[in-house]
């Protein structure tokens, strides 16, 4: 194809595109635009004959947001590509969202001679994100308020089981007060999830940061959940290769990461089985703490998911408890507050977990 014949052909393609494309002459004063294409004059409502020649600075208005302006001006002083997302004004006064792609072109000796801009109408896309993120807040309020609404019959019907199981002697009675007490604490467990997850989507989640010496307090959180481990036969043993290493961290935001990873091991763990706490220094001189276990392990199809929220995975507890999906969403939420990170590994092939988070180091 000759040159003639190519330079014909992008001509078209420009025309016909929909996005707005301009493009700036940097040699002149004012750097004043030299082209714009059909897209462009659609968009903004100005003829060629009304922009061309001057600056495009005439698509700002009133709202049009000027640290984003200061941001492209650098980009265009610095001679560098940029995106950015502009509130702009159409020429009778309406208001669009222009989502802009700046790129230099130099010539043969490396002097910045264009730039060209590629403008995009993205307003319906801004008005679904704003109405988006207003809904989510509506949902996390909602989920706050009825999570509130729900503890006080839960704790009620705690005291009332009490109540019972000391006046009742029948066994099969005693049974089926247990089994609603089964079944109440799976719904505040779910209740708690919702409250904390509705807090951190809010943003509301508040972290008190304390220095800490990391060994020390994981064998103060390790000591309840032994116990625990220990109704199922379940032995909690420690492997601290960093016992003098220190972290900035919310006391009560770390217990809930280490009750909900060491819990979710004991609820898949066998009988009889160990579950193994580990402390050491990771590969970027990070804390690293993992808990490793026994039990079935991660189907393939489901890792993907791990720590999206309500994703409850295929694998039963060995003694049937069930799960609220929520934890390890709430878990990484929490890590990543903290500057840290959590992910997960095979124990040995095709059997066993081992969760792990890191922590930076106080300084």
């Amino acid at each position: 194809m000759m040159l003639r014949d190519l330079t014909g052909l992008i001509a078209r393609a420009a025309e016909s595109t929909e996005e707005g494309i301009s493009i700036s002459d940097m040699r002149l004063s004012g750097q004043p635009l030299i082209y714009v294409n059909k897209g462009f004059v659609e968009m903004s409502g100005f003829s060629a004959g009304e922009v061309l020649g001057k600056n495009c600075r005439f698509l700002q208005g009133p709202d049009t947001d000027r640290s984003q302006v200061d941001l492209l001006r650098q980009c265009i002083e610095k001679q560098n590509a940029g995106i950015f997302e502009l509130l702009n004004y159409r020429k009778d006064g309406s208001s669009f969202w222009n989502r802009v792609s700046m790129v230099p072109l130099f010539d043969k000796t490396g002097e910045l001679t264009h730039f060209v801009g590629i403008q995009s109408n993205i307003t319906e896309l801004k008005t679904s994100n704003q109405r988006l993120y207003e809904m989510n807040i509506e949902k996390n309020n909602f989920l706050g308020m009825a999570s509130h609404d729900i503890r006080n019959p839960l704790t009620a019907c705690n005291v009332y089981c009490e109540l019972l199981s000391n006046q009742i002697s029948d066994p099969k009675l005693l049974g089926y007060i247990d089994n609603i007490r089964t079944g109440n604490a799976l719904i505040r467990r779910l209740v708690d999830d919702f409250l904390d997850y509705s807090k951190i989507e809010a943003g509301t989640l508040s972290l008190l940061f304390e220095r800490r010496n990391i060994a020390k307090f994981l064998i103060e959180v390790l000591e309840p959940n032994a116990l625990l481990a220990a109704e199922k036969d379940i032995r909690l043993t420690t492997r601290f290769a960093a016992e003098s290493m220190e972290g900035n961290i919310d006391p009560s935001g770390i217990t809930q990461v280490i009750n909900n990873l060491i819990g979710n091991a004991i609820k898949f763990s066998p009988l009889g089985s160990t579950i193994i706490v580990s402390l050491e220094t990771g590969d970027d001189s990070s804390i690293v703490v993992s808990i490793a276990d026994d039990g079935p392990g991660i189907p393939e199809d489901e890792r993907k998911n791990l720590f999206k929220a309500f994703a409850s995975g295929s694998s039963k507890g060995s003694a049937g408890e069930k799960s609220t999906g929520l934890g390890l969403s709430i878990v990484q939420k929490i890590v990543r507050a903290h500057g840290g990170e959590v992910w997960w590994k095979e124990s040995q092939r095709g059997k066993g977990s081992i969760f792990s988070f890191s922590l930076p180091v106080a300084v």
